[in-house]
This record gives structure tokens, C-alpha cells and sequence, in this order.
């Protein structure tokens, strides 16, 4: 008897475990696209000069100044160090300087980007920097939906052996053209609006973890209240 009794305590048991999994709820999520961006990412590298007096000194912004004085000076900066995830859309890129202008005249630049390290370059945007040290100030370059030109961008485009920003120094009488930091910032857009599904589990209650975004990993990851963890797609 007692045998016979525990195989229906048990079996008992097995039934509401059925049961439980039975009625627990389904929901399918579909969440919204996302726009983000980068935020800015100074270059760490010089990639080649002509003429720039203190290249480098546009790294960081402490008043120490990259200068041209010439309209054939031409620098080009690289390694940005992005970290753009692979399959988003590239919204827009943007510039900033920050620097003057010193002299008679008023030297500007033209600003480009390369997308495949220096072999084609986007169309030019002219700085306008203002003149005299007192009026140094930061200037921006490019928008969230601006792609300098060209009909579409993608992630690889942004490696440090793709990605280079160019400032061509143009003619100006007995002037300067002296930049104390550049920066470059991408928006780009991550398409989360597959439907992905979760569960209420045993006990009802789940803690959600960790979202993966993108075509390529759509999963979710529940931990149940008894610490369990469930993957699916």
C-alpha cells in the first residue's frame, strides 16, 4: 500500500507540473526600431601630413593647436577606434572642431571622409571657424542624417583601416588656421522590430536578462524564478 501510494503522490506531482506548463502565457514583443550613435571618438593617429604644423595636437582639446599656414597644408586623421555593430544602418556622421582663425585673411578648410582608406573621398564641408583667439569656439560638421554625399554607408566602412577624416587647408592672405581638437561622432539605427517571444515559466514569474537585437541573433534570455535559464528564438 504504501508503494502504491507514493506512485500516486507521484504521479500526482507529474500532472501538476503538465498542468503548470500548460497554462503558462505566451507574449510575443516587437520592439521598436532604436537610433543611436556613437558619441564622439577622437582620432589617434596621424595618417599623413603635409605642412601641418603639430598634427597631432588636434587628439585632445587643451588649448595645444594643430596649425596651418598654407593653402597646400593637407592632414589626415585616422583611427577613431568605432565600434559600429555589423548589419545597422548608417544614419548620418558628423564633425566637430574646435579652433580659430589668425591673421589678415580668414583660412578655412575643406573636411572629407574616406569609407576604403584614402582611395575615394566624400564631397567637401568648408569650415567656418571663427577668427581671433578670444573667439575660439567648437563648430559641427555633418548631422544625424546627413552621409556627406554618398547614397548609403555601412559598418566596415568605419574600421580604422577604412575610416579617415581630411582637413585641406585653403588659401587665406597672412593668416593661420589652428585646431585644438577634432572628433567624429556615427548614428546608425538597430532594426529590432521581429517579434520575439516570451513565457511566463513555472511559478510565474521571469526576469529578463538580456536582450540581443538584430536579424542575426534575435534570442532572449529568461531566468525563472527557480534559476533556470531558457533560450529560443
Amino acid at each position: 500500500m504504501k508503494i502504491i501510494s507514493n506512485i500516486v503522490r507521484i504521479k500526482k506531482q507529474v500532472t501538476a507540473v503538465v498542468v503548470t506548463l500548460v497554462v503558462a502565457q505566451l507574449y510575443v514583443f516587437v520592439l521598436p526600431v532604436m537610433a543611436i550613435d556613437t558619441g564622439y571618438h577622437a582620432p589617434t593617429n596621424v595618417v599623413s601630413n603635409t605642412g601641418w604644423v603639430l598634427p597631432a595636437a588636434a587628439y585632445n582639446s587643451d588649448n595645444i593647436f594643430a596649425i596651418a599656414d598654407s593653402g597646400s597644408d593637407v592632414v589626415q586623421y585616422g583611427s577613431f577606434n568605432f565600434n559600429v555593430p555589423t548589419g545597422a544602418t548608417i544614419d548620418g556622421i558628423e564633425v566637430s572642431v574646435e579652433g580659430f582663425t589668425f591673421g589678415v585673411g580668414s583660412r578655412q578648410a575643406n573636411l572629407s571622409l574616406t569609407w576604403n582608406g584614402g582611395a575615394s573621398w566624400t564631397s567637401n564641408k568648408t569650415t567656418n571657424m571663427p577668427r581671433l583667439i578670444s573667439s575660439e569656439a567648437t563648430r559641427l560638421y555633418g548631422q544625424s542624417n546627413d552621409l556627406w554625399g554618398r547614397p548609403s554607408w555601412v559598418s566596415e566602412d568605419f574600421s580604422n583601416s577604412n575610416f579617415r577624416l581630411k582637413i585641406d587647408a585653403r588659401d587665406a592672405t597672412l593668416s593661420t588656421l589652428n585646431i585644438d581638437s577634432v572628433a567624429a561622432k556615427v548614428y546608425y539605427t538597430l532594426d529590432t522590430t521581429a517579434p520575439y517571444t516570451s513565457r511566463n515559466v513555472i511559478g510565474g514569474s521571469t526576469q529578463y536578462d538580456d536582450w540581443y537585437f538584430g536579424s542575426d541573433a534575435p534570442v532572449i534570455n529568461l531566468t525563472t524564478e527557480t534559476g533556470a535559464t531558457i533560450f529560443w528564438r
